[in-house]
């Protein structure tokens, strides 16, 4: 660890706090010093039900002297805790089938209800899971993917002593105990709120930059928890390197991996709940989660109230399936995390709204349609030319405009109502407006779409927002990309050097039509196309989110090339089944 260090592989601060972890036990950022009283629980239900199951799970503990067993729980022994400790906890255990082993369960540990997680100081045990966009950046066409699971990730590193007394439970030492008995984790167990930064430090940041610094790990390799997945070229390179690791992982790092769950290097892996196929640049949810997720679906789209938990639930769920839409479908999710709000408990409830129910049924359709099935990578999409957009407001004048570099630019004045309205909302719709105007030309390609607003620019970058009126504008941009099949790319740009859509956006065409061939926006042999209704007021729709199908404007008769041809909303879901890629080329400028 320490050559790694001396090498830049690993930081000195990760490999001490390690080190002291290692060899005191790592505290998993809980602060005993603000628990306080004894917190005793009973088990759940779902442990007393599955009593074999979860009993052959805690005695396996037991006997690899993760778990040791402190004597039938009796009064005698409940006032020597008392007694010797100023504060303990017992947590209530609950228990979870595992996926893969139908006759065993996975006893979890509910850390929450004894007020352990909420002494948890989180600093430096934070960390986001990036492994989704690792692995479709990583996973090019035709590159093939490993998967390996880590054998009892957190029940190999060490509790320090102080929090022993905080992580006890009871259950029954065997299948005939009449009595249960009281247990204490001396290792890391599932539920307590530190232990996946914990072992992200000790694996991802110390063991595997070790390897790294070793030169036994050279390909690409996202970890999500505990599931690592390896990418490269060559699938036999992709297993050496893999099988070479996990040797090296358990013969100087006591790190094992699990032989049921490994799956060999292919161009379609299953991999964090999806299917990817790097062929088609593809990821599909397993059959199994599909058929579930679209129950909750049709279930909630009916209910009146949901619980917190259940809301939680569904917002989990709700974000892998959006993972197989287009980008910009989070504003699905956004009303029900306003619906959470202010609610602690899991069985708080909440009456839902008619816009919730409605995302909740639009989301199910669209799941349904694409059989769970969407595009991670879009390398094989076109690039159409970029698009610079701006809205401006003042007392005198209140307006809009974009200009593309293939040539064509639009500018408007809003209506009095509208010049009321936020500037960001003014920037949104000038956005939405210009993919109205454009899309037809957009079919199979990426735009980049600059617009120097950052509210709204970052709210089409993450696919939703605080404010609902710019999730109205979102959802508009989303229903335009299913129905013409292109996809935005969010760029910002400073309002200093977007001089030609502000320009546009003040009604001034001279000025823009003397910088944009400055500026490098055109290229001077670029011929200008007006479209038709420049210079136009523009009223708004009276409603928002859900707009009726607008007709393609007349074109200048310079892009008479360029004629709109109709398709249906679901071409891109009928793409995603196919899953050939994409046969269209951007479109290119008028001679």
């Amino acid at each position: 660890m320490w050559r790694a260090v001396a090498t830049g592989h690993v930081r000195h601060a990760d490999a001490v706090r390690v080190h002291a972890g290692l060899r005191h036990g790592f505290t998993a950022g809980v602060d005993v010093a603000r628990l306080a009283g004894h917190r005793w629980f009973k088990n759940y239900k779902s442990a007393l039900e599955g009593r074999g199951a979860v009993t052959r799970a805690v005695m396996k503990r037991v006997q690899t002297d993760k778990t040791v067993y402190l004597g039938e729980w009796t009064p005698q022994l409940a006032e020597a805790l008392r007694t010797i400790y100023r504060a303990t906890c017992i947590f209530p255990m609950g228990a979870v089938a595992k996926p893969l082993e139908p006759t065993e369960l996975r006893p979890t540990s509910d850390h929450t209800r004894t007020g352990l997680n909420a002494a948890t100081d989180l600093e430096g045990l934070r960390h986001s899971l990036n492994a989704y966009s690792e692995i479709a950046w990583f996973l090019q066409l035709d590159h093939f993917m490993r998967v390996s699971d880590v054998e009892a990730a957190f029940p190999m590193l060490p509790y320090h002593p102080d929090v022993w007394p905080f992580v006890m439970f009871r259950f029954y030492a065997s299948n005939e105990a009449t009595n249960m008995g009281l247990f204490c984790h001396l290792f890391g167990d599932f539920g307590a709120a530190g232990m996946p930064g914990t072992f992200k430090l000790f694996f991802v940041d110390v063991v595997v930059n070790m390897a790294r610094s070793l030169n036994v790990l050279t390909l690409p390799m996202s970890v999500y928890v505990d599931d690592c997945s390896l990418i490269g070229p060559c699938a036999v390179e992709v297993d050496t390197e893999m099988t070479a690791f996990q040797q090296w992982a358990e013969a100087v790092c006591g790190v094992s991996f699990k032989v049921i769950k490994d799956r060999v290097a292919a161009t379609t892996q299953l991999a964090l709940g999806f299917w990817w196929d790097s062929t088609t640049l593809t990821r599909e949810l397993e059959e199994r989660k599909l058929l579930q997720y679209m129950d909750m679906l049709a279930e909630y789209a009916t209910r009146e109230s949901l619980t917190l938990r259940e809301m939680q639930q569904a917002a989990g769920r709700m974000q892998r399936m959006i993972m197989t839409f287009p980008p910009g479908a989070a504003w699905m999710i956004a009303p029900l995390f306003l619906l959470m709000a202010r609610l602690k408990l899991p069985w708080h409830r909440r009456r839902t709204t008619r816009e919730v129910r409605d995302n909740f049924l639009y989301c199910g359709r669209m799941l349904g349609a694409a059989m769970g099935r969407g595009y991670y990578s879009y390398a094989n999409f076109g690039r159409a030319p970029p698009v610079w957009t701006d809205a401006s407001k003042s007392r005198e004048y209140t307006g809009g405009g974009f200009v593309s570099a293939c040539g064509r630019y639009s500018f408007w004045q809003y209506g009095s109502r509208a010049a009321r309205k936020l500037i960001d909302f003014l920037e949104g719709d000038t956005v939405v407006y210009c993919c109205q105007q454009m899309a037809h030309l957009w079919r199979g390609c990426v735009v980049t779409i600059y617009c120097d607003n950052r509210a709204f620019q970052q709210s089409g970058a993450k696919g939703r927002s605080r404010a609902s009126r710019l999730n109205d504008l979102l959802k508009e941009l989303f229903l335009l990309m299913l129905k013409y099949e292109f996809i935005i790319e969010w760029l910002w740009i400073s309002t200093n050097d977007n001089v030609d859509a502000d320009h546009l956006s003040r009604d001034r065409e001279s000025d823009f039509l003397e910088s944009v061939y400055k500026s490098g926006c055109w290229s001077s042999d670029t011929e200008p196309i007006r479209l038709v209704g420049a210079g136009a007021k523009r009223v708004l729709p009276e409603k928002r989110g859900t707009p009726p199908p607008e007709p393609v404007p007349s074109l200048n008769p310079n892009a008479a090339a360029f004629e709109p041809v109709n398709m249906d909303a679901l071409t891109y879901i009928k793409r995603a089944q196919a899953a050939g890629g994409s046969p269209y080329q951007a479109p290119a400028p008028p001679p």
